[in-house]
C-alpha cells in the first residue's frame, strides 16, 4: 500500500552552497527559457516553487524539540486528538516539522513588539492555542492573521 504523503516527501540532498545556489538559479531561469516548451517551462517552475531549504542547525532542532513537546503535552490534555487519530504519530512528527519555521518567525515578530517571555514556557503553548489549527481534513494549519500584533502590543 503506498503512502498518500508521498509524493509530498521531502527528499534530503546536500551540496556545498554554491552549487546549491546554481542549481536554483538554473532552475528560475529554465522555467523562463524559450527553449523548453511551456509545459516543460511550468513543470520545471513547479519543482522550484516546491524545493524548500530547511535550517537544520542546533537551534532549529531544538526549536523543533519544544514543539513537538508541547504538541505532546497538549495532546495528553485533549488538543489535536483528532489529527494524532487520523495521522499517527509519525505523520504528526512531520506536521510539526513543518511548523517549526513558521513558529520560529512569529517568536521574532512578538520579540520585535515587546514580548520577553520564554520561548519554550510560554510562546510555544501560545503558538499552538492560537496559531495552529486542525482543519476538517485534520491537517495542521497555520491562522496567524494579526493575531501576534493583538496578543502582545497590548502587554
Amino acid at each position: 500500500m503506498s503512502n498518500p504523503h508521498q509524493k509530498d516527501r521531502l527528499t534530503p540532498r546536500f551540496a556545498p552552497d554554491w552549487a546549491w545556489e546554481t542549481i536554483m538559479e538554473t532552475l528560475a531561469l529554465d522555467s523562463r527559457s524559450k527553449a523548453f516548451d511551456p509545459q516543460l517551462r511550468a513543470t520545471i517552475a513547479a519543482a522550484y516553487e516546491a524545493v524548500e531549504c530547511l535550517d537544520q542547525s542546533e537551534d532549529c532542532l531544538l526549536d523543533a524539540m519544544i514543539l513537538w513537546e508541547n504538541v505532546e503535552g497538549q495532546y495528553r490534555a485533549g488538543h489535536f486528538s483528532e489529527a494524532f487519530k487520523a495521522f499517527g504519530v509519525c505523520e504528526m512528527r512531520r506536521q510539526v516539522i513543518r511548523l517549526v519555521e513558521p513558529c520560529r518567525k512569529t517568536y521574532q515578530l512578538a520579540i520585535n513588539i515587546g514580548f520577553d517571555d520564554p520561548f519554550d514556557m510560554d510562546f510555544v503553548p501560545w503558538f499552538l492555542d492560537n496559531c495552529v489549527i486542525e482543519t476538517p481534513e485534520l491537517q495542521l494549519v497555520l491562522n496567524i492573521d494579526g493575531m501576534v500584533r493583538a496578543a502582545f502590543e497590548r502587554e
